[in-house]
């Protein structure tokens, strides 16, 4: 700033770089949230992730992967339709962020139906207490699905994997057991929780 100083210039120069502030901020934080769910997106659960096994790794802490996926979902939207198909996603989406309690835990929306929580420091029966309490309040939202194979309510599939990361490739063996185990369990019956 030149002087002399003029408060009206003062105060227009501070106004924009608040505002400037605030929308970086905004855009950063639609970088990395679902916009239909509100909750962490793909993108987020890539970094958060990658911090975490970092953090785990260091201290030789578990950590706990829980992928989810909607039983049934094709045919909830192909009956009720893509506007309460939405609605239920976002039903889902706050339950199983609102499961996971720790500072550092991470529920996000994997993709389509899919979601998936990190839980760093988490053992094998931690993980699986919080997969169960996510399971039972999803089935007490109540949501109608006539044709679903598994409830006639919507109800998910669970697939939960704890591993203490030793390097990078344990991180891409962390998603690929709970995938396996979420497949484990749909092919089980569905409405379960799968493990390898």
């Amino acid at each position: 700033m030149n002087k002399p100083i003029h408060p009206v210039l003062v105060k227009a120069r501070v106004r924009l770089h608040l505002e400037l502030k605030r929308q970086r901020d905004l855009l950063e934080s639609m970088a990395t949230l679902d916009g239909l769910t509100g909750i962490a997106n793909r993108r987020k659960f890539d970094e958060h992730l990658q911090v975490a096994a970092a953090f785990a790794s260091r201290n030789s802490f578990p950590l706990s992967l829980i992928m989810i996926d909607i039983d049934n979902f094709k045919l909830y939207n192909d009956h009720y339709g893509h506007f309460e198909g939405d609605i239920c996603l976002i039903k889902v989406a706050r339950t199983i962020a609102d499961s996971v309690k720790r500072t550092n835990d991470l529920a996000a929306r994997y993709g389509g139906e899919e979601f998936v929580c990190v839980l760093p420091n988490a053992a094998y029966a931690d993980a699986l207490a919080i997969a169960e309490r996510i399971r039972a309040s999803v089935l007490e939202l109540k949501i109608p699905h006539a044709y679903s194979k598994a409830s006639s309510y919507v109800s998910a599939s669970f697939g939960l994997y704890t591993l203490v990361i030793h390097d990078r490739s344990d991180i891409s063996k962390c998603i690929e057991q709970a995938d396996k185990a979420m497949y484990q369990a749909k092919s089980g019956g569905r409405n379960r929780i799968g493990n390898i």
